[in-house]
């Protein structure tokens, strides 16, 4: 259990399978306590409700009754022999719901650096250990950031804190050092943002008059956008491994937001295995608008804002795509920052390339322009992993299958297994596998994304072949889950995001009618949409079967 989290004696598994005795002997949880206990913990101290519980444990709109949450928590604590009356883990709250009570710590076995330190404190004026004003301000900067940062690793405030850590307590990935100065009778700060990896500096400011200008959520917020901006964006430039500029802005997002979206049933938020979480993007989209804010002018963050721009449809479209239709104006604003930005770009490569996939996104009015404009940094570019995966898909969208797949393959050797990038090359290979019409490497390939029971039905419902006509389980329960709208989304979501891009007609048939096929099933010919109807006719033609897809 190296990922455990340890509450009161017990080590949990981090997706809440089992427990761990201090002993040694250990305990399981079913299904609907797993999900009880993910939500609990997920938002410890606050109060749960009835209906929150039953929505975690049975999906969004359960009809199901309250009392049936009253016995899995009796069960979950008959388990942990936590008594109702003197509760070390779940509290009651009498008409309203339950509360996680318990306090996590780490296993003694594991020294694990937090996220984020504050401090060292410094004080300049001589009066001896940091207190009063400085320690006051440093305590508010502490916990501004503990609300903004989610990341499990934590924040921390060590007013003592060693700049490079030691063996009893290694160094936090980032630290904010905070010097104060007495001038004129007030106290000024001076915070200093550091990467502790290589000890770069991330941002530098000065606050005046901290005692009386309440500014420690300002300062806070400028350090959170300065460390986003660094896990977008400083990953050793020019690094063959680093991989697709949109990965790496949506992993940017990762530490700022906690893994818990309530639009999204059980099915497909738990750890993130079936799809992305949509906050990330919406958090990114703050961020970079903030910074923009600073720097307008700025091209490289008019280019990561139409990048994470177009990485929402990718990850998120087929769900917001239910209940609006933002696309004219989403497309009017890349074309705009990637035109505006791509001149100062030119000597880039790794940013040229990410330009044209964007413009090639836009329609095939630019398609020629942007092949030929990632043709050519492609073969200036030095971080392969962004090149070749970027360089791969064009080619593939443009027909040429042939050049194509084989730069996605030599992107995949670069990742490292079990990781969101292998996720990522994977999925890309997929698609384009599906798009030359080889349903049987696809099907070869899609097994690595379908290991978690999670993602298996979602996976295999997206990339189905065309011909299927009678579904696996995981599939058939999908499409169970699923209403009318998110059926129409997830179709539009597609097509808008990969079958319109493909040149060929048969490419583009060879990607979505499968879906297409299992939804019709379902739900009847009027859940395809008259702009998808009339660009891929094929949906409502006769086709050849082919291979049915491994169960």
């Amino acid at each position: 259990m190296s990922d455990a989290m340890c509450f009161a004696g017990f080590a949990f598994a981090a997706d809440f399978t089992s427990a761990r005795r201090e002993d040694g002997s250990s305990i399981a949880f079913t299904r609907a306590e797993r999900r009880l206990l993910a939500h609990l913990v997920a938002h410890a101290g606050a109060l749960c409700t009835r209906d929150q519980l039953l929505d975690a444990i049975s999906g969004l709109g359960s009809d199901a009754g309250d009392r049936n949450i009253d016995f899995v928590v009796a069960r979950v604590r008959s388990k942990l022999g936590d008594p109702a009356r003197q509760p070390i883990f779940i509290a009651t709250r009498y008409g309203e719901g339950y509360v996680w009570i318990a306090t996590p710590r780490r296993p003694a076995s594991e020294t694990v650096p937090p996220f984020l330190i504050v401090g060292p404190i410094r004080r300049l004026s001589g009066e001896g250990e940091p207190g009063g004003t400085s320690l006051a301000f440093a305590e508010a900067l502490a916990a501004v950031l503990r609300a903004e940062i989610a990341d499990q690793r934590g924040v921390v405030l060590d007013p003592d804190a060693s700049l490079t850590g030691t063996a009893s307590s290694p160094a936090p990935e980032f630290q904010i050092e905070l010097t104060f100065v007495d001038v004129d009778g007030r106290t000024d700060c001076v915070s200093v943002l550091r990467h502790c990896g290589t000890g770069a500096v991330l941002k530098v400011r000065r606050d005046e008059d901290v005692d009386a200008s309440g500014r420690a959520d300002v300062t806070a917020g400028d350090h959170a956008a300065a460390l986003w901006l660094s896990l977008a964006t400083e990953r050793g430039e020019g690094n063959p491994e680093i991989g697709p500029s949109d990965l790496r802005i949506y992993e940017a997002g990762t530490p700022f937001v906690r893994n818990d979206d309530p639009d999204l049933p059980p099915e497909v938020s738990v750890k993130d295995e079936a799809f992305p979480i949509g906050e990330n993007f919406r958090r990114n989209e703050a961020q970079l608008r903030k910074l923009r804010e600073l720097r307008p002018a700025d091209p490289v963050l008019k280019l990561m804002l139409a990048i994470n721009i177009h990485a929402r449809y990718i990850a998120d479209g087929w769900r917001f795509l239910a209940t609006s239709d933002p696309r004219a104006r989403d497309e009017a604003d890349i074309r705009d920052l990637v035109l505006g930005a791509l001149p100062e770009l030119m000597p880039s490569p790794q940013h040229v390339l990410s330009a044209a996939k964007l413009l090639q996104f836009l329609g095939p009015e630019y398609g020629t322009a942007a092949l030929s404009l990632a043709e050519d940094a492609f073969r200036r570019a030095t971080e392969l992993g962004h090149a070749l995966t970027t360089l791969g898909a064009m080619r593939c969208f443009s027909d040429d299958f042939a050049a194509g797949l084989p730069l996605l393959w030599q992107a995949r050797a670069l990742v490292k297994p079990g990781t969101l990038a292998e996720r990522y090359i994977v999925a890309t290979i997929c698609q384009h596998l599906m798009g030359a019409g080889d349903f049987a490497g696809k099907d070869r390939e899609l097994q690595l994304l379908t290991r978690s029971p999670l993602s298996k039905g979602p996976f295999r419902l997206v990339f189905a072949n065309p011909g299927e006509v009678d579904p696996s389980l995981p599939v058939r329960m999908t499409l169970r889950l699923l209403s009318a709208k998110y059926a129409r989304a997830m179709l539009l979501w597609s097509y808008y995001t990969s079958t319109r891009l493909y040149t060929g007609r048969e490419a583009r048939e060879n990607v979505i009618v499968g879906l297409a096929g299992h939804l019709r099933r379902r739900f009847g010919d009027a859940i395809i949409l008259p702009e998808v109807a009339q660009a891929v006719p094929g949906i409502f033609g006769t086709r050849a079967a082919v291979a049915e897809p491994v169960s």
